[in-house]
């Protein structure tokens, strides 16, 4: 999905092109426009559509304008009540011709996670009784299983500006402004238990191939603490133009983005221990149980293992600028033409440091034990496994005493990279209007040619020798588009689309980096060979308005994808350890098609005072198939990331001053991954959520709204290759708000 804003692509502090909506508060915002279909004109990189964020335009709001908004909310899990507020105001002045708009934001907020998970499932062929023989062959269990705490502080401090001049009714000028600070403090802990790191299968139980229950000996007990500060900054720049003479219209438009995400702090401690310890997922396989051991609350027997200092910079930076022109006719086949190019040159940067010190691994921690941070981990969750899980070394005691050690924070090559990308687009766009079955039939058809440069820049380690390394590619895409929209009848509408789409890999995927996360025994790889995804669409919908705010309405979609990336997985040693590597692979096409039925309607036909009731229902349902299999199935697995069937059903009471309504939203398990550690895929779970919330207009220009989101308190999980194979189970907690608005 392509996220714009004010029509400017939007950078981001992230290692990809993956755009975090917590960047922003929505206050600052005027609409947003969910774009769906393609034409020539728009910007490509939108396989799924495009989101365009736009900010109010002073000229279209009132003479002078102030806006207020503020919320309060409290998240169960995290038990803390957070604020967020905002202001905006606008005046005209010349007669109505000048427009000013500025707005603030702030925010802060609390958020908590409890994560129980499996670093990955291997096939193991004990041998139990000792003669050398393995008593079972080919058995999937577990590598590691842990359970995670997670604690992040955030604050949020965003403005926005906007200055409009219309010197005449003909043309216009207007220069924008986005800034966002977004701080993140991140304290994370995991308490783990190695079974594949040097540990002795001693007995099994074993359920359709599947190691239900098993003991070992010399397994690796280990708790690793995690603190960290992210600062992120975003700044986007917007300058437009446009002027009509006669049948022209002439525009132009240039833009400048800049996003930084700073980690200057990051520590990572890890302590442990080994012992005869076993698992039995035979209960509840989302919390597994956990059999013998030490005892995690104590910390007793535990020792230092490593201290870890890593820092990094992402820096993101585009700059565009683009020329229109429109030609109108006023009779014949095509209303107007339409023609333009574009420049886009976009550069990602990532500098990141890491540091090591093992000087007094072995020793004992008792001494610097401190109370585990929360006393309601996976409260009410059922399940013999690590609760309230191991006293915790005191952080700022392991600095004081192995700090000394660590030298001044030094390069790490292997994940730092630079992504140079310089696209030139051109595109010819016609307008049509003609009769089809005596109604007005509308739309366009054109064209779209870009041409895109990379350069990739990056360390690459060829057997511990790290080399630096340059590697450029170009490719060239033609996108044809046509849209019709026609009405056969009153009230009905029919849409058709037809286009070639295409959306260029992540910037940090097309990098020759190694990005390695110790404390999670994980390893990302970039791969510059990256094809884009590209694919050949089809959509086709027909709309039946049946009133005021009542529409039946059916879309069909079809996609022809010709060429798209998917995540490998799989287990290497490391470090001198077994860690798990993830990669992005070129696959080798596929097809997703589907349907999507939405009804919408108020029941004002009702007596009063029912006539406020009204629904809202939508349902998707999509098949897919791509040519890219794991390495242990020929099986041909969905596009990763959709599901078959997902809906949402809206109840709701709208009646003069006062409304209420009641969502959920469902959505069917999908592949997460096609391959997964083990050669095996990894999926996301079914997972449903009840959402609640009110309004009142207290008067005309103030009203209240509380929500609740999460009522139900639904956690997420996620499974290797079978359901009892855990990857991921999370609890998030129910959320509350109540707020303000207020406009004068």
């Amino acid at each position: 999905m392509l996220v714009q804003v004010n029509g400017a692509t939007a950078v981001t502090g992230q290692t990809g092109r993956e755009f975090s909506f917590d960047m922003f508060s929505a206050d600052l915002f005027s609409s947003v426009q969910v774009i769906k279909s393609s034409a020539a004109d728009r910007d490509e990189g939108g396989v799924a559509g495009t989101i365009n964020l736009s900010t109010p335009n002073p000229l279209d709001m009132p003479a002078s304008t102030i806006r207020m908004n503020g919320q309060a909310s409290y998240g169960e899990l995290a038990d803390k009540v957070d604020m967020r507020g905002s202001a905006m105001v606008s005046h005209k002045f010349a007669d109505d011709r000048l427009g000013v708009m500025l707005g603030v934001s702030y925010s802060d907020r609390s958020l908590r996670q409890d994560n129980s998970s499996g670093n990955g499932w291997s096939l193991f062929s004990p041998d139990l009784d000792g003669n050398k023989n393995p008593d079972y062959v080919n058995v999937y269990a577990p590598r590691t299983l842990r359970t995670q705490l997670y604690l992040e502080d955030r604050r949020r401090i965003g403005a926005t500006g906007k200055v409009q001049f219309r010197p005449s009714d003909s043309a216009e000028i207007s220069l924008d402004a986005t800034y966002s600070n977004f701080t993140v403090d991140r304290f994370r802990t995991n308490h783990s238990y190695a079974f594949a790191d040097g540990g002795v299968m001693t007995s099994m139980t074993e359920e359709d191939g599947t190691a239900v229950k098993a003991m070992f000996n010399n397994v690796r007990n280990r708790t690793t603490v995690r603190t960290e500060t992210v600062d992120n900054n975003l700044l986007m720049v917007n300058l437009k133009g446009h002027v009509d003479s006669g049948a022209w219209t002439l525009s132009g438009a240039a833009n400048y983005g800049r996003a930084k995400a700073e980690m200057p702090d990051g520590a990572v401690v890890r302590f442990e221990s080994r012992g005869t310890i076993g698992y039995d997922i035979t209960g509840d396989y989302r919390f597994p149980d956990i059999i013998g051991g030490h005892d995690p609350r104590t910390g007793a027997g535990m020792t230092f293992n490593q201290l870890a200092f890593d820092s990094y910079v992402n820096l993101d930076e585009e700059f565009a600028v683009q020329a229109d022109a429109e030609r109108r006719f006023d009779s014949g086949l095509f209303s107007s033409v339409k023609f333009g190019v574009k420049l886009r040159d976009r550069t990602k940067h990532r500098e990141a440091t890491r540091d090591t010190s093992t000087v007094g691994k072995g020793t004992l921690l008792t001494d610097m034990m401190v109370p585990f941070p929360v006393d309601d981990f996976f409260a009410g969750q059922g399940g013999d496994n690590f609760r309230g899980w191991v006293a915790l070394p005191d952080m700022d005691e392991v600095h004081k005493r192995f700090y000394p050690a660590v030298a001044p924070a030094t390069l790490n090559p292997l994940d730092s990279f630079g992504v140079s990308e310089r696209s030139y687009a051109g595109y010819a766009r016609a307008n049509f209007q003609f009769d089809l079955f005596g109604s007005d039939a509308v739309g366009d058809v054109g064209v779209r040619v870009v041409r895109t440069e990379q350069s990739s820049s990056g360390f690459v380690d060829d057997d511990d020798v790290i080399s630096p390394v340059t590697i450029k590619r170009n490719y060239t895409n033609a996108l044809p588009s046509l849209n019709l929209r026609f009405d056969p009848m009153d009230k009905l509408r029919v849409r058709l689309g037809l286009a070639r789409v295409m959306t260029r890999p992540a910037l940090s995927d097309i990098s020759p980096r190694r990005e390695i996360f110790s404390g999670q025994q994980r390893v990302e790889e970039g791969n510059v060979y990256l094809n884009p995804f590209v694919a050949d669409q089809a959509d086709l919908s027909v709309e039946f308005y049946l009133g005021r705010e009542a529409l039946l309405s059916a879309a069909f979609f079809y996609k022809n994808i010709k060429s798209f990336t998917a995540t490998s997985e799989t287990v290497e040693p490391f470090r001198g350890e077994d860690y798990l590597f993830s990669r992005i692979v070129n696959g080798e096409g596929g097809r997703v098609y589907g349907f999507e039925l939405t009804y919408q309607q108020p029941f004002t036909f009702l007596p009063a005072p029912f006539n406020g009731l009204g629904t809202a229902l939508t349902y998707t349902h999509s098949k897919s198939q791509t040519e890219f299999s794991p390495s242990m199935s020929a099986e041909k697995l969905p596009l990763e990331g959709l599901s078959r069937n997902s809906f949402n059903a809206t109840l709701y009471y709208e009646k003069g001053p006062f409304g209420i309504r009641t969502s959920y939203n469902y959505r069917q398990g999908y592949v997460l991954t096609a391959l997964g550690a083990g050669g095996t895929p990894v999926f996301v779970d079914d997972f449903g959520q009840l959402d609640i919330s009110a309004n009142l207009q207290l008067t005309p220009w103030l009203s209240i709204r509380a929500e609740a989101l999460n009522i139900l308190d639904e956690r997420s999980y996620s499974y290797s290759g079978k359901i009892n194979q855990i990857t991921d189970y999370d609890r998030t907690g129910p959320k509350y708000f109540i707020g303000f608005s207020a406009s004068f």
